[in-house]
């Protein structure tokens, strides 16, 4: 949790006023998805938008959508960018008719504008060893420009130091279970040898 309040004196100057609210927010739980609208409410102010992704990259290129604000995302808005962009900005979507990268299928963008949506800004952080992007979709056309791009990756580390800290806590989970199950066999061999018992011969 230091981490996270330690992260916030740097994007704080961007954020001031959901700045507080976000880290509240993102220091509650363990898990960023569990209040992920949340998030996209407070940063609304921040970057305006219709809907916030976060999408997951891993080494082999797979993508998957780890959180989503709106339930009408039909797709990865983000899994056309592709992994090493800083950031992309889609002014118009509905310009978008075939996909840019294997990872989208051909009717993702279609489907995305059927359901309203028309700009995307995607940029990319890294958190630990996870590459992920944070996706604004915004149902107005032209909704961004290059002046948005600082702000959203100022949201965006704010996402990346709780992905972290999950993954973190995630591993020290693993440590634990770990040491209990060597905890447990290790009981296991000694009150076998102090019992005697033999184990049975394996038959030739």
């Amino acid at each position: 949790m230091n981490a996270i309040l330690d992260a916030s004196h740097s994007v704080s100057a961007a954020l001031p006023d959901p700045a507080a609210a976000l880290l509240q927010t993102i220091a509650e739980v363990l898990d960023i998805r569990h209040v992920f609208p949340r998030v996209s409410t407070i940063v609304k102010a921040v970057v305006p938008h219709d809907a916030l992704e976060l999408v997951f990259y891993d080494r082999q290129g797979h993508v998957t959508l780890e959180a989503s604000s709106a339930d009408d995302l039909p797709g990865y808005a983000g899994s056309g960018t592709g992994d090493n962009q800083a950031f992309s900005i889609v002014s118009n979507l509905g310009w978008i008719r075939r996909p840019q990268a294997p990872s989208d299928s051909p009717d993702v963008i279609d489907a995305l504008v059927e359901a309203g949506y028309r700009s995307v800004l995607s940029v990319r952080r890294d958190a630990n060893s996870q590459v992920m992007r944070l996706v604004f979709l915004s149902k107005q056309t032209h909704a961004y420009t290059a002046d948005d791009v600082p702000s959203a990756q100022h949201v965006a580390d704010y996402v990346a130091v709780a992905v972290a800290h999950e993954q973190l806590a995630a591993a020290e989970r693993d440590r634990a279970e770990a040491r209990a199950q060597s905890e447990r066999v290790s009981a296991r061999v000694r009150a076998l040898a102090e019992s005697g018992e033999v184990l049975p011969a394996t038959a030739g």
